[in-house]
């Protein structure tokens, strides 16, 4: 109940609610978070922050246990003030959240900062310490791209139209002759067409990364690899009251990488002025946006030249020597899902599935890299629970010769790793252009 109160208050705030912001980041990189309540009877208020992890149990940034960090209360009792300092943190992009009395349930934003964003069903603060790797998930004054928001034409059951995200970069408007390499940047589970714009910073790290020439200007598209939802939950009109959830079983049965080229490319190279050669075309995804990254270049080898892999799902049950029972297994359950449809929830068709997209995954890896991707590119973090798959898939590249980059970092399944990645990943794109 007291968080509704909260909640509400940050509802009717004006700007003038945010000239004492929080939390601020002191020149050595250390942050002071300062909450006030009119509550007198909350007795503990922690913060807890992307800043702040233990190693995960699971390895996934969706179940990391995160240390709280305890806040003072300061001045009189009745005032309400709370009070804590961090360490020197990092140059960084961090996310955080203010809990009561020790109740997980009972967490709010904070309600003096107005930078707020989405990850999954969690909204959360965020602010930057400044002076490196920081800096490239910054606004800065640089000259900026375009955010575009489109509904294109969809072949998934159900779905005559789905959304996706587009950046185009800053000099596309001026310079109408000129057409641009793309890369098509794939969400993990539970994510969706916001995701990258949101917690990924992607516009500002293009927008800084072309300002400063370390990379090339490029078309960015962001689709929503979930198939259960024509878009990010709150934007599709005929669905909502969808709650975002990090379930996303149906998108592994290969729907979205069969009709990805039909749906998501023809409809960018119809409407964008971008290059459709292979030197031209660039894959890149998290997760399970990873694992759709990884078959959709496998299953076309002619298609893309670059492949990203960041934190990368290389396995989905079929394409184990256990898939046949897996596969029957997942047909079975997901047929009596779409039959009794209104006992699992809403959905805007039945499960799309086409999973010839996972098998005959040596012949395929064979075809791909006989003509090999200029760049082949996987990263992960040591903690994080899929780098025994990982190095599984990267000792199958070895028995055959197959080259690729590495890069693994410290940490987990987070988006701190996967920003970090794109920032790496980018000046490796279209340099023979």
């Amino acid at each position: 109940m007291r968080t509704g109160i909260i909640i509400a208050l940050l509802a009717v705030m004006t700007p003038l609610a945010y000239a004492y912001r929080t939390p601020q980041v002191a020149p050595d990189g250390r942050v002071t978070f300062t909450l006030h309540l009119d509550d007198e009877d909350i007795d503990e208020v922690h913060v807890i922050g992307s800043f702040n992890k233990n190693k995960s149990l699971l390895g996934s940034g969706l179940f990391s246990r995160q240390r709280k960090l305890e806040m003072e209360r300061v001045g009189k009792e009745e005032e309400g003030n709370w009070r804590t300092v961090t360490e020197a943190l990092p140059s960084d992009f961090y996310t955080y959240s203010f809990e009561l009395d020790d109740d997980d349930e009972n967490v709010i934003m904070d309600p003096m900062n107005p930078d707020k964003v989405r990850d999954i069903a969690d909204s959360l603060s965020w602010f930057i310490v400044p002076g490196g790797m920081g800096d490239n998930f910054a606004d800065r004054d640089v000259p900026h791209g375009k955010l575009e928001t489109v509904w294109y034409p969809s072949q998934l059951p159900g779905m005559e139209k789905r959304r996706m995200k587009v950046y185009l970069p800053p000099d596309y408007s001026d310079n109408t002759t000129r057409r641009y390499p793309v890369l098509y940047l794939l969400h993990g589970s539970g994510g969706d067409e916001d995701a990258w714009s949101g917690c990924g910073r992607v516009v500002q790290i293009l927008d800084n990364m072309i300002s400063d020439g370390r990379c090339r200007p490029m078309v960015v598209v962001m689709p929503n690899g979930n198939v259960d939802l024509r878009s990010a939950p709150g934007s599709d009109p005929r669905n909502p009251d969808v709650k975002p959830s990090a379930k996303n079983l149906n998108s592994m049965m290969g729907g979205f990488e069969s009709t990805f080229f039909q749906d998501v490319v023809s409809y960018v190279e119809s409407r964008y002025r971008v290059k459709t050669d292979k030197k031209s075309r660039a894959v890149a995804g998290l997760s399970l946006g990873a694992l759709h990254s990884m078959f959709l270049a496998m299953n076309n080898p002619d298609a893309f030249d670059y492949v990203g892999l960041f934190s990368p799902q290389t396995v989905n049950g079929v394409n184990t020597k256990h898939g046949g029972k897996v596969k029957g297994l997942i047909e079975s359950v997901t047929s009596v899902k779409d039959d009794f449809r209104g006992l699992f929830g809403k959905s805007t068709g039945g499960t799309p599935r086409d999973f010839t997209i996972y098998e005959n995954m040596d012949k395929k890896l064979a075809d791909e890299f006989s003509n090999p991707p200029a760049l082949y590119y996987i990263a992960i973090g040591s903690d994080d629970s899929l780098k025994g798959m990982t190095d599984e898939y990267r000792r199958l590249l070895d028995r055959n010769g197959y080259r690729y980059v590495y890069n693994e970092s410290e940490g987990d399944h987070t988006w701190q790793n996967w920003r970090r990645y794109l920032v790496d990943f980018l000046p490796r794109l279209f340099v023979a252009h």
